[in-house]
């Protein structure tokens, strides 16, 4: 069964209220682009995308941090106070891709293509990028040197 953002585990997580599938099973390991499960409401979890628009695209997570520091200096003379009061603030940002390449298959001793396809050239085939390094070559390079070049190269 899939998994729901909320850590439910449900066939139907938007109509269930546990939000967007987070993570599909074992024996349907592919989570898919179009949203045409769960009553048209969730992605797919398949074997094979290329009849439900690929494989679900990366997707960033943003987090902002915000801290204040406020800081007080009094001086005391003879009949005269005076007060100080500075205020620091800063702000971080983190964004983090959540990408299914950053994680490797089990299926097969070849990459996974966008579309599902196992294939050493991907795009050459016509099947999409590299989405999935095999669990023997688990590490997706950046550089596209594999493929004719036009594939990232699994190590």
């Amino acid at each position: 069964m899939a998994m729901c953002e909320d850590d439910t585990f449900s066939w139907a997580c938007m109509k269930g209220g546990h939000g967007e599938r987070a993570k599909c099973p074992d024996d349907l390991p592919l989570m898919c682009k179009a949203k045409a499960c769960g009553d048209n409401q969730d992605y797919c979890c398949e074997r094979d995308c290329s009849q439900k628009g690929g494989l679900r695209p990366c997707e960033a997570t943003t987090t902002t941090t915000s801290t204040t520091a406020a800081a007080t200096t009094a001086t005391t003379a003879t009949d005269t106070t005076t007060a100080t009061t500075s205020t620091t603030a800063a702000t971080s940002t983190t964004t983090q891709l959540v990408c299914s390449f950053s994680t490797p298959h089990y299926l097969s001793g070849m990459p996974m293509c966008e579309d599902g396809t196992f294939s050493w050239a991907c795009m050459k085939g016509g099947h999409g990028e590299r989405a999935k390094c095999p669990d023997d070559l688990p590490l997706m390079c950046k550089a596209k040197a594999c493929g004719d070049n036009q594939d990232y190269c699994c190590e």
